[in-house]
């Protein structure tokens, strides 16, 4: 037996790719255009079914609130770089969370597979590498597909085949 082959009975996963749908949620409806890292907006947006513009002001108006409201490195580096309180350049986690809680989401700290049986039935923000994403009753909906790892080398020169991607954490709503 394969070792991934091995980690998805572990898992509880299949072997099958997941289903890709593709969504800017509602980002260009919203009068945005170009392409930008909003990744945390667009997930919140399709997986509540809120529109783009709401999620974005919200998330816009808690990362000024943080700011002024928190001493800590994060909130100085919001005052010190002001530019960075756009959620087109990416969102903290300490923005987000708070954000998704309110809203019913809880945060589950737990490594699954995309194509995981866990993600077989309802909704699920994933926060894998560097970015955010949905899965609605096992399919993957996103601006890109982000649910295959890429082949690559290791730091010994090993060469190892693309795989599903893990979600490191998710919401989901209670």
């Amino acid at each position: 037996m394969k070792i991934n082959d091995a980690l998805n009975k572990v898992l509880n996963c299949d072997n099958q790719n997941i289903e890709f749908v593709y969504t800017d949620g509602g980002r260009e409806k919203a009068g945005f255009k170009g392409t930008t890292g909003d990744c945390v907006i667009r997930a919140i947006a399709v997986a509540t079914e809120k529109d783009y513009k709401e999620v974005y002001n919200d998330i816009y108006e808690a990362t000024k609130k943080y700011a002024e409201t928190h001493n800590n490195k994060l909130a100085k580096h919001l005052r010190k770089y002001p530019d960075k309180m756009t959620p087109r350049r990416g969102v903290y986690k300490e923005i987000y969370r708070p954000y998704l809680e309110s809203l019913g989401w809880k945060f589950i700290s737990n490594k699954q597979r995309l194509n995981c049986n866990k993600f077989k039935s309802g909704t699920y923000i994933c926060g894998v590498r560097k970015h955010m994403t949905v899965v609605k009753n096992g399919k993957l909906y996103d601006s890109w597909n982000c649910s295959m790892a890429r082949d690559g080398y290791d730091k010994y020169g090993n060469y190892f085949p693309s795989k599903v991607r893990t979600a490191f954490h998710y919401f989901v709503k209670i």
